[in-house]
């Protein structure tokens, strides 16, 4: 009798586990980082957490899919669809407002072509916070990118211990 009951507490252990596992991995992702691009922020093998679900803002961190390097990536929204983005003087603009960046190191300057451009429906312009080596919105390789191909937000660094930090 106390077999059956141990096994059956087991069960329901086991199950809600597996319950929890599979809500979990519908809501949220684990991410780990390859490469600088968005460093000083995240850095070369860190691993994050990334919401599935809710919006995406001007401003976030964001995981994605790209086709050209075959891996996800984690940059920076820079604009949404419908706004306009630009770079002057090492600065970025977005809808004719210079973006106050405190995330980026001090002195950085963005590189990039001065046309300004429009984000189209369905899309997002991003960067990484290491301007000088990140493969980003500002070339040809990764561009902007398909609401569709983003996995989500990154909302917190939970490896190593000693950066954990809520995003």
């Amino acid at each position: 009798m106390k077999t059956r009951k141990t096994a059956l507490i087991l069960l329901a252990l086991t199950g809600t586990v597996l319950a929890t596992l599979l809500t979990l991995n519908c809501v949220m992702q684990f991410a780990v980082t390859q490469g600088s691009s968005m460093s000083p922020t995240i850095l070369d093998g860190e691993v994050l957490i990334v919401r599935k679900l809710g919006d995406i803002r001007d401003g976030d961190m964001i995981a994605f899919y790209s086709d050209r390097y075959h891996m996800v990536l984690i940059k920076r929204v820079i604009a949404l669809e419908g706004e306009t983005v630009r770079i002057q003087d090492g600065k970025v603009y977005r809808n004719g407002v210079m973006l106050i960046e405190k995330y980026l190191p001090s002195g950085c300057y963005t590189s990039g072509s001065e046309t300004e451009i429009t984000v189209q429906p369905g899309e997002v312009y991003v960067m990484g916070d290491n301007r000088p080596v990140s493969q980003d919105s500002r070339s040809s390789g990764v561009g902007t990118v398909a609401r569709e191909e983003i996995v989500g937000a990154v909302i917190l660094r939970i490896w190593p211990f000693e950066r954990f930090q809520l995003f």
